[in-house]
C-alpha cells in the first residue's frame, strides 16, 4: 500500500507504512509463535520506494513519522484479531496458532510503541556522536 500512495504523496506513504509496521510487530508479539516475527523483515521489500524515501529524509524525519504513527495507533484501538500475524510462524503448520493471553495486549502494544520511539532517538544520538 505504501509505494501505491508513494506515487501521490510521499510523506503520506511513510507515514502509513510506519504505522502499518508498528502495528505488525504488536500483533506478530501477541503471537506464542515468535517465529512469526520473521514476515517483518521483508516490509521493507515490499514498499522499497517508500523505504528508500525515509532513509534519504534521515533519522529525525523516521522518528517524527514514528511519532505520528504512534499517537494514532493509540487513538485507534480497534483494529483485528492478531491472529493473522500468527499465521506466519511456524507453528502455522500444525495448526497449534495462538496468542499469548489478551490481558497482555495492551502492555504489549505500549512496550512496542515506547520501544520504537526510543531505538529511534537512540539512532539519532549515535549518529550525532559518530559526527564529532
Amino acid at each position: 500500500m505504501a509505494d501505491e500512495i508513494y506515487k501521490t504523496n510521499k510523506d503520506e506513504a511513510v507515514f502509513w507504512f510506519s504505522f502499518g509496521k508498528l502495528r505488525a510487530v504488536e500483533d506478530v508479539k501477541m503471537c506464542k509463535d515468535e517465529s512469526a516475527g520473521q514476515q517483518v523483515a521483508i516490509y521493507g521489500m515490499l514498499a522499497r520506494n517508500t523505504v528508500k524515501y525515509m532513509n534519504e529524509k534521515g533519522y529525525q524525519y523516521i522518528l517524527e513519522q514514528l511519532e505520528k504513527a504512534v499517537e494514532k495507533d493509540e487513538k485507534t484501538p480497534l483494529r483485528p484479531a492478531p491472529t493473522w500475524a500468527c499465521y506466519h510462524g511456524i507453528s502455522a503448520f500444525s495448526g497449534k496458532v495462538d496468542t499469548v493471553p489478551q490481558s497482555e495486549f495492551e502492555n504489549i502494544k505500549k512496550e512496542t510503541r515506547k520501544t520504537y520511539i526510543n531505538s529511534m532517538k537512540k539512532h539519532i544520538e549515535d549518529e550525532k556522536n559518530n559526527k564529532q
